[in-house]
């Protein structure tokens, strides 16, 4: 049995301060403000990774095609995006940071984007793969197919793939959860295929 929780009136006002040291957005604008400050510029994208991941990325590549953002820019988000996986399906290893990156890398191909594309587990765990998440380099990107990639989404086994590439990040707990970190550079539009 699970003993009842406190509620407020149960605990003195001032037995206990609560100051927020960080959460995703802080910590996505701190991210943002260090590649200013190193490899910059970069911009947070506005709309917080929630919901599905085909509306989301919709409204992403519709902003970049548009040039919404500017070349040459680091784009920061941070959330988690959902990933529905059919009934039936044998799952392999990965979680939604690995899996964002092959999606990623397939809409720009779709696109002839040139991008650079990171997912970051906050917590240093993604899903089941034992990886902090994964990237790939507009280079990586421009020698894939679309259907590489939509084999490899479709296996819902984005870390294997990764790893096979050499494209994985180590996998170290971090003691805190702030979501998963998206970035993704965008390579001048001259660099695009």
């Amino acid at each position: 049995m699970i003993p009842e929780t406190l509620k407020p009136e149960c605990v003195p006002a001032d037995m206990y301060q609560f100051h927020c040291v960080m959460s995703p957005a802080r910590a996505a604008r701190n991210l943002a403000r260090h590649l200013n400050d190193t490899d910059g510029p970069a911009r947070m994208i506005e709309m917080p990774m929630s919901g599905g991941r085909s509306s989301w990325l919709d409204d992403l590549f519709r902003a970049i095609r548009e040039g919404t953002f500017p070349d040459a820019v680091w784009l920061i988000a941070h959330g988690e995006l959902e990933v529905p996986i059919p009934s039936g399906v044998k799952t392999g290893r990965g979680g939604r940071a690995t899996s964002l990156v092959l999606e990623i890398a397939r809409h720009a191909v779709g696109h002839s984007l040139s991008l650079d594309i990171a997912g970051i587990a906050t917590d240093g765990g993604d899903g089941n793969s034992g990886s902090g998440g994964g990237f790939l380099t507009a280079e990586d990107v421009k020698r894939l197919s679309a259907d590489e990639l939509e084999a490899a989404i479709g296996s819902f086994d984005s870390a294997t793939w990764l790893a096979a590439h050499d494209r994985l990040y180590e996998g170290v707990p971090t003691g805190t959860n702030l979501g998963d970190f998206l970035l993704v550079r965008l390579r001048p539009r001259g660099a695009s295929r």
